[in-house]
């Protein structure tokens, strides 16, 4: 793991890199081979500088303070701000989670400068989407947790059945309750909720990808003239579930089952679009506080992900000034 704020001491001296070192004519040289993040670790720092021995130290809550001072002036001077862009999603989702509101705002945006002048990583994009307020784009990103939360701003739910995304094509028809749509999906996980919307017990049957999995209830069903609900919605099987529950048109025990795009179908078909906000499953979460635009509840979010956006979303960073460690 390279930290942003690594360094070795040896004999009384401090070595770190610079942006300004990495990328100069000497650092090229000493430094080739090396790539992304390998300019943040310990080995980069010996290649610069020609050192083998010496203690390696690092630091990844830097904001503390707990640093040589040749380091806090260095990041107070804006000798780091060119190594941000190395930073790996891992490193910000940390930095979401754990730094001050004023350092993860400025890594961010650092990082999203010069990412975005290339393919990014999603976490990256949508950080960039939610600080400009570009909603419309979310909605056409190949990322399907982006286009997630772009049909959820925007409101833009009748886009949905044609995302191309299983999940999100079955949120989208549940809010329209478009059952015989829902049959034609090519993905079982919606087709199922379709039968048991429409009561449609030939089509299940006809559907070969699931006939050994539900017809057994489906036979009882027909040799006794009753089906057995109450065992099909304790059953382990998700699907199973879907079924009666959809066939029932039982929203609320939907919005309580304990796989996460179930209840979505019982917050979408039952139009509390709001609840998702509170569900503990992150996408939900990351529709419904969406929805409801609630940028301040998602900056206290868990997930960093939704923190991110909520960070994006109230920060003001045509303002934003590097922090000063202290």
């Amino acid at each position: 793991m390279c930290e942003l704020i690594s360094w070795i001491e040896k004999q009384g001296q401090i070595f770190f890199l610079t942006s300004a070192e990495v990328h100069s004519r000497f650092g090229r040289i000493q430094l080739k081979g090396c790539q992304g993040n390998d300019f943040l670790g310990h080995g980069a720092i010996r290649q610069y500088h020609g050192i083998v021995k010496g203690k390696n130290y690092e630091n990844k809550n830097f904001w503390d303070g707990k640093l040589p001072s040749e380091i806090k002036q260095a990041w107070n001077f804006g000798s780091f701000d060119g190594m941000l862009k190395y930073l790996q999603r891992d490193d910000l989702e940390y930095l979401v989670q754990n730094a001050p509101k004023d350092f993860a705002s400025w890594c961010l945006t650092k990082k999203a400068d010069v990412s975005m002048k290339k393919d990014a990583d999603s976490f990256t994009t949508m950080f960039r989407y939610a600080v400009k307020g570009d909603f419309q784009r979310m909605i056409s990103d190949k990322n399907p947790d982006i286009r997630l939360f772009g049909y959820a701003i925007d409101h833009s739910l009748g886009l949905m059945p044609s995302d191309g995304n299983w999940r999100n094509e079955l949120l989208g028809l549940a809010y329209l309750q478009a059952f015989d749509v829902m049959k034609q999906n090519i993905d079982f996980d919606v087709r199922i909720f379709g039968y048991g919307g429409s009561m449609d017990f030939k089509g299940m049957e006809r559907d070969g990808d699931w006939r050994n999995q539900i017809f057994k209830y489906y036979e009882a069903f027909q040799n006794k003239g009753e089906m057995d609900i109450e065992k099909m919605r304790r059953d382990k099987n998700p699907h199973i579930r879907s079924f009666v529950l959809s066939s029932a048109l039982d929203f609320k025990a939907m919005q309580k089952d304990e796989e996460p795009y179930i209840r979505m179908f019982g917050y979408a078909a039952e139009n509390t679009l709001g609840k998702m906000g509170k569900d503990r499953d992150w996408r939900n979460r990351l529709f419904g506080l969406g929805y409801l635009q609630d940028f301040n509840a998602m900056a206290r979010d868990e997930h960093p992900f939704i923190k991110m956006i909520g960070l994006a979303s109230t920060y003001n960073f045509n303002e934003a000034i590097r922090p000063k460690i202290k």
